[in-house]
């Protein structure tokens, strides 16, 4: 089964072998690194969070969620977001179509449950940049491993990003983001891979319209993939809110993009047809998808996040609902 999981991930990768992969990024994509990285899976304490599903008749679940997710903004705002995006040949691999949506949305999603940004704290002295770097860099790691942290120095993620020292960190953050999501964790990548495949039917994704919709009503967004037939591009973003389904059977779901800071532009949006047709628009391009769904590891991270925030806020209070 491992043979053919590598030769599954090979074959996905095989569209990148032509083009010039940033050097950052070469040693993922080699034999050796295939193998470490499932080995390394296997014995990763994340891995049960794969495949965990919410039980939204479980009250003291569902009192979790809504609690932890008080106060906290979930739609696509300036503040709560990157000064980069995932889509401009920025730095270190970050351009179109061979972007790091899983990692830029995850860590996302994380830093606005888990970073507590306080401005009244005296930042780092910035003289020394590598100890100042390191100190930031320890908060992000931190958060990316489900540990609450304070920010101090600055107001929101927006202006950390704005850093011109901490950018760069921030950005390799992402990619180690993407990097244990894709290939770590095991949270659903043979999925993905068996999307551009298997077309989602339309009485599935009703199913998924009616779960972000369950989700968005405990404060929460969903994270969904997305992918065209037998291709590369598969995409991940935060899905936080759908229309109502048509007499024609039609429905819309809104994403949050990741390819602009321009918030007139920082959704996407993919309509669902009677027949199931998906149909995606990202401001940059309309496309024809053949497959998506919920993350495996989406459901059991909601949990966590929730559970973690809940009992910084206990202890920190004023860090939370001021």
């Amino acid at each position: 089964m491992k043979i053919i999981y590598l030769l599954v991930i090979i074959f996905a990768t095989s569209s990148f072998a032509a083009q010039d992969r940033p050097a950052l990024r070469q040693s993922y994509f080699s034999v050796v690194g295939l193998f470490q990285r499932m080995h390394q899976g296997l014995a990763r304490k994340s891995v049960p969070l794969k495949n965990l599903k919410i039980d939204y008749q479980d009250t003291f679940t569902v009192d979790l969620l809504t609690r932890a997710s008080e106060g906290m903004s979930r739609l696509p705002s300036e503040e709560a977001t990157f000064t980069f995006t995932n889509s401009k040949d920025e730095v270190d691999g970050f351009y179109v179509d061979m972007g790091l949506c899983r990692g830029y949305s995850s860590l996302r999603r994380k830093m606005r449950f888990m970073g507590f940004f306080d401005p009244t704290l005296a930042a780092p002295d910035r003289t020394d940049k590598r100890a100042y770097k390191k100190f930031y860099k320890k908060i992000v790691k931190d958060i990316r491993n489900f540990r609450p942290r304070i920010i101090p120095g600055f107001s929101s993620l927006q202006e950390m990003s704005q850093d011109p020292i901490l950018k760069s960190m921030l950005q390799w953050q992402v990619l180690h983001e993407w990097r244990n999501k894709n290939f770590f964790q095991g949270t659903g990548t043979r999925d993905l891979l068996r999307g551009t495949f298997k077309k989602t039917s339309y009485e599935a994704l009703l199913s998924l319209r009616e779960r972000i919709v369950q989700n968005a009503a405990l404060n929460h967004n969903t994270m969904v993939w997305l992918s065209e037939k037998k291709s590369s591009w598969i995409h991940v973003l935060e899905a936080y809110a759908v229309s109502e389904v048509s007499s024609t059977g039609e429905f819309k779901i809104y994403f949050w993009n990741d390819k602009f800071l321009d918030l007139t532009k920082a959704h996407s949006i993919l309509t669902v047809s009677g027949d199931g047709k998906l149909t995606y628009d990202d401001f940059l391009q309309t496309r024809v998808l053949h497959a998506m769904g919920i993350t495996k590891e989406n459901d059991g991270e909601m949990i966590l996040l929730s559970q973690r925030r809940k009992e910084f806020c206990l202890s920190n209070p004023s860090k939370c609902f001021n």
